[in-house]
């Protein structure tokens, strides 16, 4: 080995050992991460979309011998967009498989895809938020379903659904 890349390959260990070597606050925060959530109250108001209009709420349970349960949201505005919460505890797919969010309207309606479930901890807490400025009160249906990385974009197999009911503030 040329002496310069001997060098060079000391000087970057004697980095990477003073790196390692600091310790670390982990109780300190790195940083804030905010997630706006519409949240009840006398009067829910969000920054660009106004005054909530509409709020309706539902339990989400399992379908046939999947095990699953949580809850969604739906919040209408004044500006008539929709922001629409998931919170589901159901098993993590198999590699090449993900949990996806539908809303329908049981009356023929194209379903509304709400993406993907994330789930920060790589355990049973799914959670999404879908934010359209459409109006999707019509849709009282929430639909979890397991979908294969296969391109297909219609919903597949459910697992999970709920039925939303409108409720006054």
């Amino acid at each position: 080995m040329p002496r310069s890349a001997a060098s060079f390959c000391l000087v970057c260990s004697l980095f990477a050992m003073v790196g390692c070597s600091k310790s670390m606050d982990i109780d300190k925060p790195i940083g804030i991460d905010v997630i706006t959530t519409p949240m009840p109250g006398k009067q829910v108001v969000v920054e660009g979309h106004g005054r909530e209009t509409f709020f309706a709420i539902g339990p989400i349970g399992g379908v046939g011998e999947a095990r699953a349960n949580g809850v969604a949201s739906l919040h209408g505005f004044e500006d008539g967009a929709t922001i629409v919460s998931v919170q589901a505890n159901i098993a993590v797919p198999e590699d090449g498989k993900f949990l996806e969010a539908w809303m329908a309207d049981g009356g023929g309606k194209p379903v509304v895809s709400l993406g993907h479930l994330t789930n920060a901890f790589n355990d049973v807490r799914h959670s999404v938020r879908y934010e359209t400025p459409k109006d999707l009160r019509a849709y009282s249906k929430i639909v979890i379903t397991e979908e294969g990385d296969d391109g297909d974009p219609s919903p597949s197999l459910i697992l999970a659904e709920g039925l939303l009911k409108a409720n006054a503030r």
